[in-house]
């Protein structure tokens, strides 16, 4: 088990001890406890860290995190509108017991109202959902960056890194290379958390800003419609980015 995977699995023994147990209790102060401990084993060689959580699953970074297979925090966490967790290597255990007590909070039957996106900014922690640059962020709340916002009809998306990534892959096609399947499914991803992250009736299309970029822009446009309609269908996430 990596590390990423063993801190999820720890925040969740920590949100399931929460349950059980009222505040003070002691099995809920070591769950917590054992969860920070590994936070800082994870943080210990990089300046910050950041999950996000599509459907069913977690996201390391770039990384789907497919060793944890069947832990369902993902889809607890995203359904209460947490689809991104970003911590910062400063962060002291005050901070982390504050965090997830929020968390808890939001997942708790007696929780606060869900049904509008929520972004918690309370450095060096910072929750919420998954949003794209551009749309407009309510006083207090920070800015995603990387990601350009736009819709159906302003096409105003850009996604540099994927571009360029989906350019090197005709490339390998062309020269009769395998495909690579783990950096196409990383741009899926970031395409299915921009779409996400859009209001309803709207899809994130990519702005074609080089004429030479046609093909790959083209292609990224046809697979965020494909997934659009997918979704529409009622199609489940893994679903839904496979088309």
């Amino acid at each position: 088990m990596t590390n990423e995977g063993t801190f999820l699995i720890s925040l969740g023994q920590s949100l399931a001890t929460m349950a059980l147990y009222g505040e003070g209790h002691p099995a809920r102060e070591r769950a917590i406890e054992a969860s920070f401990e590994n936070l800082m084993v994870l943080t210990a060689d990089r300046p910050s860290i950041k999950f996000s959580f599509l459907g069913n699953e977690a996201v390391f970074g770039d990384r789907a995190l497919t060793e944890l297979g069947e832990w369902d925090w993902a889809g607890k966490l995203s359904a209460v509108g947490i689809e991104r967790i970003e911590i910062d290597a400063e962060v002291t255990h005050d901070a982390y017991l504050r965090f997830v007590d929020d968390v808890w909070q939001h997942i708790s039957p007696q929780g606060p109202d869900t049904s509008e996106a929520r972004q918690m900014v309370r450095p060096p922690i910072r929750f919420g959902r998954l949003r794209v640059r551009g749309e407009k962020a309510a006083p207090g709340q920070e800015a995603r960056p990387g990601v350009d916002g736009g819709g159906l009809g302003s096409s105003n998306l850009v996604l540099t890194e994927e571009i360029e990534t989906i350019d090197w892959v005709h490339q390998e096609i062309q020269r009769q290379a395998p495909i690579p399947l783990a950096e196409v499914e990383a741009v899926v991803r970031s395409l299915a958390a921009a779409m996400r992250t859009e209001r309803k009736m709207l899809l994130p299309l990519l702005t074609l800003k080089q004429f030479d970029q046609y093909t790959t822009t083209h292609a990224c446009n046809v697979a965020v419609l494909a997934m659009g309609l997918s979704e529409r269908l009622g199609l489940t996430a893994d679903e839904v980015r496979s088309f």
